[in-house]
């Protein structure tokens, strides 16, 4: 109703990929990579970004796969660093009393560390783990909003052409866990022309923020979860009916939360204990 907007915009970049492996052993192998990774600017309903900058990434991986032990033992290791420049991002805000959606660009980095291993410790026993250390933040994150009503937990920039800025910079990225683990146990029953296998995992993942407005209620606590599987299956694989408990402990975490133009919080939990059948046929 105001008239219109305008953008006449034009990107391109060449991306590329470089990799060197070194078998030292028949079952042993060091790698390294490195690319880089472009995603184009563009246009935004937004007031006061109408337009957004290009994202770029860096990427290095460090990382060794091995088997030991007959094949038995599988490790498998990957140091990561990831620096992000321009990161797009979106995020809710109100703007001129209204909600809004701006796309920020910042400036981030994710590095870590990786570890996985797989152990047939006998022909019918098989152990899993996986292991996470993760530092993910943003060097240089902007946010804004109509003044005075800024929910962001960060430090406020104060107010120039009717619109307040918010430094975020040094919070973690969202669903960034710095510690998550894995570990799986499977055994399977020789029962006449039949097997039962048996399966129990545990999951667990350190605190986690799951959005821009970094405040404690939007800070998913710490959990851990326990899932178990048992299928019976004929040893031709002609059928098999599983039964499976999720979320064995019951435990409650957020997985989502937003706040509204009024400053209201609410979440959204991970789904209860459940339970079921399975039935499967092949003919």
């Amino acid at each position: 109703g105001d008239g219109e907007l305008s953008s006449d915009l034009s990107y391109s970049e060449t991306t590329y990929r470089l990799g060197v492996e070194w078998d030292w052993a028949e079952d042993n192998l060091l790698y390294a990579t490195f690319e880089n990774g472009y995603r184009a600017g563009g246009v935004d309903l937004s007031i006061v970004s109408p337009t957004y900058d290009p994202e770029y990434i860096d990427a290095f991986t460090i990382g060794s796969k091995n088997r030991f032990f007959d094949n038995t033992l599988q490790i498998n290791a990957e140091l990561f660093l990831w620096e992000y420049e321009g990161q797009q991002v979106t995020y809710f805000t109100t703007l001129q009393g209204a909600s809004a959606f701006p796309i920020a660009n910042a400036d981030a980095t994710i590095q870590g560390l990786d570890l996985d291993m797989i152990w047939a410790a006998t022909s019918d026993t098989t152990i899993g783990l996986n292991l996470q250390f993760l530092d993910a933040t943003y060097d240089k994150l902007e946010l804004v909003s109509d003044p005075g009503r800024g929910r962001f937990g960060c430090a406020s920039n104060g107010v120039s052409g009717g619109i307040e800025s918010y430094d975020c910079s040094g919070q973690d990225l969202l669903y960034s866990p710095d510690f998550g683990a894995d570990l799986s146990l499977n055994h399977v029953l020789h029962l006449g022309s039949y097997d039962l296998s048996l399966t129990a995992m545990v999951s667990h993942r350190a605190e986690q923020q799951t959005n821009f407005v970094f405040l404690d209620a939007t800070e998913a606590e710490s959990y851990t979860t326990v899932n178990l599987d048992a299928t019976l299956l004929e040893s031709d694989g002609g059928w098999s009916i599983s039964a499976f408990v999720r979320n064995a402990t019951d435990e409650q975490f957020l997985i989502n939360t937003n706040i509204n133009n009024r400053g209201l919080t609410y979440g959204i939990y991970n789904p209860p204990q459940s339970y079921g059948l399975r039935l499967l046929a092949n003919f």
